[in-house]
């Protein structure tokens, strides 16, 4: 009597739902159109023009928000020996965790060359962190707090370049087998995802 009595309690527990921080988070589709309607105003800004129409998306795209604000990572170009001229553009959510980083492809008309442009982001904003104060220096013992939403992570790191407030700079941990891209906080400080 025990055993039947074990055996329909267990089969109780496994057919109830599960609770609710255990159920997945929603996820909401990226439409192409949002994601054409980035690149197009990130490249007009730099006096390139294209129609929505070039640009597909390798592969469907989702985001914990509905409608999440896209940046444009870098533009190079792709090698495509059947379709003519492409380039293949990265682009992330620009609040973070909303989504990871995706690809979209610039297909160039037959007879039209692409703009030489090989757009990297990360390089520009290396650039620009030059001209604002150096908040944190290469060789700072720092800590990093790595997060996605649900843990958080606390490594001990040293900066590898110099960096600003706000700015991604590379971190590697003490023993230098693991590196990091991470966002300054403070002096002795940076955020990033795992």
């Amino acid at each position: 009597m025990t055993m039947r009595f074990a055996i329909a309690l267990l089969t109780a527990l496994v057919c109830l739902p599960a609770p609710a921080q255990f159920r997945p988070d929603h996820r909401f589709a990226i439409s192409t159109g949002t994601i054409a309607g980035a690149i197009v105003k990130s490249l007009l800004e730099r006096g390139i023009a294209i129609d929505e129409e070039q640009i597909s998306t390798l592969t469907n795209v989702v985001a914990t928000q509905p409608t999440p604000a896209l940046d444009v990572q870098s533009v190079s170009p792709r090698q495509s020996f059947t379709r003519g001229a492409q380039s293949i553009v990265k682009l992330a959510c620009r609040t973070p965790y909303a989504c990871l980083p995706f690809y979209a492809v610039i297909d160039w008309p037959a007879g039209r060359t692409p703009p030489p442009m090989a757009l990297d982001v990360s390089t520009t904003a290396r650039a620009s962190a030059h001209s604002a104060p150096v908040l944190m220096r290469a060789g700072t013992h720092a800590t990093l707090a790595l997060g996605d939403g649900r843990a958080d992570i606390h490594v001990s790191v040293i900066s590898l370049e110099n960096g600003a407030l706000g700015r991604r700079i590379r971190v590697a941990t003490p023993n230098r087998k693991v590196t990091y891209t991470a966002e300054v906080v403070s002096a002795d400080t940076l955020k990033g995802t795992f």
